[in-house]
């Protein structure tokens, strides 16, 4: 109808005559028309409707989609900050990481994370002392769980807010669960943000349970952990990550960023392809089920590395939204339009010329401000900075070309769109705040550098220039800004910032002095404030001072010597820039005395390559000073009288000292790199080693007499001492052993004891160790229930040897007399000279019975006796012409029976016995059970 009325108002100048005598049709034309245009408009409008319903639908989806993503973007940069923490500090304390974290603000600027976190990656050898640390810190139940044994473990060390609920998981081994796992291996190989799938959150209690995931970020110990998955696995210290409450993240979010989708749309999210009821994440409270719903919408997101199935349906209050006129209301209402506009077409045909005259002069119009306006729009789309325009909602109306590229967006798509949403979240209420006082005339412009995002969720910094848009009224109708993208100028000003507070943070934290000399007049122009703690002069007093003040007189003046002749050489081009000289000195205190520094000077220059200025380092030496001091002491010490070796914690010498190449033979050549088992002598066995070195674990430290054996393969005695050099955790680096020879105590200590328990003239045993080993006897005896037996013996006129051939002859007969006892009993038995020519035998073990043990002693004491009563050859006498005679008493014993003292005294009767017989005899002394003595003669 709107075409017909077109072509009728266009019509020429000269067709209006015949035009007005058809008026009584026209209307009935008209009218028919319009009923017929109201039908198909009506058809229409119910096409169209539905269409920008549907339209609306998706656009509230994506709002909520690019919600959702802007959200993980968020909580990843959030993440990444947290890996860059650790990474890029040498140890982060519990405060130190509370501090960071509360700075963040995670409450209100991220919902739905649960906290930040930091799980540590630790190997088996280090479970034990991480436990300890930690229960250091003050959390005594503190443990890694679940405790099973593994080839390495991960722990929960961080996480903030550490509430009653973060608490829960404090100490988790999160690698133990598959899912978790899943996502721990794939962000640890891959150096990317990685999302876990659904899991059940430790920190869940009884009460609204929610579905969870976590968000991991890899954190290496060289930043980026490497190029290859190999390297990222051994540079990884362990992953930030940040527990998610699904259904506290999506109702915060709809509650703070889209609260207008609460009542128009409902959703279901799964942690999957497909809507698989095990993996669901979310569900609206509204949810009714989409086959119920007349707009209903299914897509699948991408979210770090994981496939989300998202569902939506409409709500009522999205479906009131689009109900429009009624059709018969509106087919009503075009009938009456209809009739009106056929009732007016003839006051229209008459004002036909007319109206004709002003639309072709309104045509002209037009033409002319489409063609200024096609200027306008092409040098607003070629301008190089962005350029937008929005109303006083805030809403975006357009942009140039420029502006969508610099936020990576289509133009097309930008208008409609609130401009809040191209800044951080932190920043919208602030925006929302600065649109409304330049809408209401109380900021006449705004001029501001602030920071945008892009659509791929990267941010850079703008500078921008807003005035306020006037209709002729001098009215608001909105707002018109430029854009300018600043972030390179941001970015080279934060660099230079950070450079300059880290090198003066560096100057003025570290121990060693800076300072800088003019080297001109040698006039200090800078100096750190560390000088206090290395003097106690402060950097004021050193300006004002100089340099006689910290180095004296005579040394300055040697000093300022030496610095002249280092620039001349510099001047001369003999050394580079920044090349380092470096001298020792002493350098003065302000409470006097003064302490030995080193100093390094070098030549800064200009760029033109003059030297301005001399840059100096001081570094206190003093404990150098005394190390080497000690060093000296120790080299003098290990090179005493000593022998003296030490080997590494395997046992291998790694250094000897001159008296043990003395002492062993060996030369530092042959020992060094082997052990010290080359010097085992073979005296001790296995268990005396042992014992060693389970005292020199235990104690560190080990002395006692060893034997060594000699290079020439002689053996020898020494007192070693042993001690273990262990660091300050304890750990055995190496040992020390220090020895001396002891040959001579050894010889003095058993000459000693040859005195005091052998005869000295026979070499057998004395009365006191007779008795000690007769004592073992009783003992034995009374244990074995087995007889033992004591044999008296007593050469027959001895004394007539004597007299008649000397006391050397008679010493010499004792001596063959000594030589035919040993040779003639049992190598276990005791025979013993009680002085003169009195010997005694001790047998040990001769029977069970007494009967028994009485036929083995006397066939003894009969062989003995007989092999003394052979001839013997002494000087002054024919050989095989003296021959001495021998008594031999016997008492046989058991050792539960009587006393020691008793069996001596029935041997010693037994004797007597024999010699009062006539001598030559043997004689058994009678017993406690009163046999009678036998007496057996040649």
């Amino acid at each position: 109808m709107q075409a017909a009325m077109r072509t009728l108002l266009h019509l020429p100048v000269p067709a209006m005559p015949a035009l007005l005598r058809l008026r009584a049709l026209v209307p009935v034309v008209i009218f028919g028309c319009g009923v017929l245009a109201s039908v198909g408009l009506w058809q229409a409008q119910q096409q169209q409707q539905a269409a920008q319903r549907q339209a609306a639908f998706d656009f509230l989806l994506s709002k909520f989609v690019r919600q959702l993503d802007a959200h993980f973007a968020a909580s990843t940069q959030v993440l990444r900050g947290v890996a860059g923490y650790f990474a890029a500090s040498r140890e982060v304390d519990r405060t130190g990481f509370r501090h960071y974290v509360a700075v963040l603000r995670l409450g209100d600027r991220y919902p739905g994370i649960q906290g930040v976190g930091f799980a540590q990656l630790l190997a088996p050898e280090q479970l034990a002392r991480h436990e300890a640390r930690v229960r250091a810190e003050g959390f005594p139940n503190y443990g890694v769980r679940p405790a099973a044994a593994r080839s390495f473990y991960t722990s929960i060390l961080f996480l903030e807010p550490f509430d009653w609920r973060n608490q829960r998981a404090f100490g988790f081994d999160m690698f133990t669960n598959p899912v978790r796992r899943e996502a721990m291996a794939r962000a640890r190989d891959s150096g990317q943000v990685a999302l876990s799938g659904r899991v059940h959150l430790e920190q869940e209690t009884d009460e609204d349970v929610q579905a969870g995931v976590l968000l991991y970020v890899p954190v290496y110990r060289e930043g980026e952990g490497g190029l290859d998955v190999a390297q990222r696995r051994e540079s990884l210290q362990g992953w930030a990550f940040a527990p998610l409450r699904m259904k506290d993240l999506v109702g915060r979010l709809l509650a703070r960023e889209l609260p207008e989708l609460q009542t128009q749309l409902a959703f279901e999210l799964y942690d999957s392809a497909t809507a698989d009821p095990e993996q669901l994440l979310y569900r609206s409270e509204r949810w009714a089920g989409a086959s119920s719903q007349h707009y209903v919408s299914t897509l699948t997101l991408q979210v770090a590395g994981r496939s989300w199935s998202l569902r939506a349906h409409s709500l009522p209050g999205f479906e009131e939204g689009g109900k429009g006129l009624h059709g018969r209301g509106m087919l009503l209402l075009g009938t009456l339009a209809s009739a009106l506009l056929a009732s007016l077409v003839g006051l229209i045909l008459t004002s036909h010329v007319r109206t004709v005259e002003a639309l072709q002069e309104s045509a002209e119009v037009q033409q002319q401000l489409s063609q200024s306006q096609a200027e306008l729009q092409s040098v607003f789309d070629t301008s190089g900075v962005g350029m937008l325009q929005v109303d006083t909602f805030g809403v975006v109306r357009r942009v140039n070309q420029r502006m969508a590229e610099m936020f990576g967006r289509v133009r097309e798509g930008m208008p409609g769109m609130p401009y809040e949403n191209l800044v951080p979240p932190e920043d919208r209420e602030r925006v929302r705040q600065r649109i409304a006082e330049l809408v209401s005339s109380e900021m006449r412009e705004l001029n501001i550098e602030r920071r945008y995002c892009r659509a791929d969720g990267t941010s850079f910094w703008g500078m921008l220039s807003a005035r306020r848009l006037l209709d002729r009224q001098g009215g608001t109708i909105g707002l018109v800004g430029v854009i300018v993208d600043i972030t390179a100028r941001r970015n080279a000003e934060l660099h230079l910032t950070q450079s300059e507070q880290r090198y003066r943070t560096l100057t003025e934290s570290m121990q060693d002095v800076v300072w800088c000399v003019d080297p001109v007049d040698m006039r200090i122009t800078y100096c750190s404030p560390s000088l206090r703690a290395l003097c106690g002069f402060c950097a004021e007093d050193a300006l004002l001072g100089g340099l006689a003040m910290l180095f004296g007189a005579r040394r300055t003046e040697w000093l300022q010597a030496r610095w002249r002749e280092r620039v001349e050489c510099y001047r001369r081009g003999e050394v580079e820039a920044g090349h380092a000289w470096l001298d020792e000195l002493e350098h003065l205190c302000a409470q006097g005395g003064a302490v030995p520094v080193e100093l390094s000077s070098c030549c800064m220059v200009d760029p033109e390559g003059g030297a301005l200025l001399l840059r100096c380092v001081t570094r206190n030496i003093s404990e150098r000073k005394r190390h080497e001091q000690a060093q000296r002491v120790a080299a003098v010490a290990f090179e005493s009288h000593e022998s003296m070796l030490v080997t590494n914690a395997a046992g291998v010498i790694i250094k000897v000292n001159q008296a043990f190449c003395d002492l062993t033979g060996f030369s530092s050549e042959e020992v060094l790199g082997k052990t010290p088992r080359l010097l085992h002598s073979g005296r001790h066995d296995v268990e005396f080693y042992a014992e060693m070195w389970r005292c020199i674990n235990n104690s560190g430290f080990w002395q006692g007499e060893i034997w060594n054996r000699h290079k020439d393969g002689r053996v020898y005695p020494v007192w070693l001492t042993i001690t273990a050099v262990r660091d300050e955790e304890g750990r055995t680096t190496h040992y020390v052993g220090s020895s001396f020879d002891i040959t001579r105590q050894v010889q003095h200590q058993s000459e000693i004891r040859n005195l005091a328990f052998y005869d000295p003239l026979t070499g057998l045993a004395n009365r006191r160790l007779f008795a000690d080993r007769l004592g073992h006897a009783f003992a034995k005896s009374g244990r074995s229930k087995r007889f033992g037996a004591v044999l008296y013996i007593d050469l027959d006129r001895f004394k007539e040897v004597n007299d008649s051939l000397g006391h050397a002859e008679g010493d010499r007969l004792l001596e063959l007399v000594a030589d035919r006892i040993s040779t003639n009993v049992r190598e276990g038995d005791t025979v013993a000279r009680f002085g003169g020519d009195e010997f005694v035998v001790l047998l040990e073990d001769v029977g069970e019975t007494r009967e028994e043990a009485l036929c083995v002693v006397i066939a003894v004491a009969e062989k003995l006796r007989q092999a003394l009563a052979t001839p013997y050859h002494l000087h002054g006498t024919q050989p095989g012409e003296h021959v001495c005679s021998s008594s031999i008493g016997v008492a046989v014993f058991r050792g539960s029976q009587e006393e020691m003292e008793s069996v001596l005294l029935r041997a010693d009767r037994a004797l007597y016995a024999a010699k009062d017989g006539g001598r030559n005899a043997v004689c058994v002394g009678e017993g406690c059970e009163e046999e009678e003595g036998t007496r057996h003669q040649d």
